[in-house]
């Protein structure tokens, strides 16, 4: 029976590694990924080590055509707020970046190992 119970035990975690995607951080069991809220982030991971506020600009190229067949082609440059969450899980565990972008998630980045002192989750 004890080796039922450890088979189930080990599908489980296989299903559960397998279902996880690539780019995801896992707090409290439960996972949090890109397109998720940064307030879904702070419910299950708490608040970060470090949060750093930035802005980036972004251009875009826009073409029109006027009725003559000139084409007239304008770049618009828009200044994004972003935020950078780092989150130390300690020694045992990567940590990692998220880029927050208008309360969501937008990427994620995976850095080295977390340092001493920060409590594991």
């Amino acid at each position: 029976m004890r080796e039922h119970a450890l088979l189930f035990a080990a599908a489980l975690a296989a299903v559960t590694f397998v279902a996880a995607p690539s780019e995801a951080m896992t707090c409290r069991q439960r996972i949090v990924q890109q397109g998720d809220t940064s307030g879904r982030a702070l419910e299950l991971c708490g608040e970060p080590a470090e949060i750093i506020q930035q802005t980036v600009t972004r251009s875009r190229v826009i073409q029109r055509q006027l009725p003559d067949g000139t084409i007239i082609s304008d770049t618009i440059s828009v200044t994004v707020p972003i935020e950078l969450w780092t989150y130390d899980f300690g020694p045992q565990r990567f940590m990692v970046r998220l880029v927050i972008e208008d309360g969501r998630i937008v990427s994620e980045e995976t850095l080295g190992y977390g340092t001493a002192g920060n409590s594991p989750r």
